[in-house]
């Protein structure tokens, strides 16, 4: 076994990591899974990167030219605020681009994003729907919670015993 899938101790809360779906800049609007929810728009790891964002502390703001095309720009004067987990809620402008690109809501949308030459902006280059992913799915890893601690003796050592057949045991009539 690859000793750095080994959890040493024992666990006591319960966590939960997320792998990346994309490895290039997404933003996702997630689905809405019940009327009430929040209309959440969250940047993949690679997103950050590009656009340099900051926890908690980046604003950016979205402009849409009369082709539909959606674009966002980071700086001091934006209308979002970045929360610490890299995402914004603003049920306007979800629901705008939603209605803009007809989106399926009942499944997370992403929006790759790509820099423009020469501009300080970037555009929204390309979306794909949940939907359309197929089976694919963000995986999870998650850690047992324990209620009391497990005390484990060490491993007594076991015989195995191989027994051998001959030929000469095996029927022409049996199965396998």
């Amino acid at each position: 076994m690859n000793e750095s899938k080994v959890s040493w101790g024992v666990p006591t809360k319960s966590r939960t990591r997320k792998t990346e779906k994309f490895l290039t800049p997404v933003l996702t609007l997630s689905a809405l899974l019940k009327p009430s929810a929040g209309r959440k728009m969250s940047f993949n790891t690679a997103a950050q990167e590009l656009l340099g964002l900051v926890s908690g502390e980046s604003t950016f703001a979205m402009g849409f030219d009369p082709h539909q095309n959606i674009f966002i720009k980071v700086s001091p004067d934006g209308n979002f605020k970045i929360t610490k987990t890299f995402s914004v809620s603003d049920k306007k402008t979800y629901e705008y681009i939603a209605k803009l690109k007809d989106f399926d809501v009942n499944v997370d949308n992403h929006l790759t994003i790509e820099p423009v030459d020469g501009e300080e902006y970037f555009q929204v280059s390309g979306i794909v729907s949940e939907g359309e992913m197929g089976s694919e799915t963000v995986e999870e890893e998650e850690m047992p919670v324990l209620d009391e601690p497990i005390h484990m003796n060490a491993p007594e050592e076991e015989e195995e015993l191989v027994e051998e057949m001959d030929a000469s045991d095996v029927d022409d009539d049996d199965e396998f």
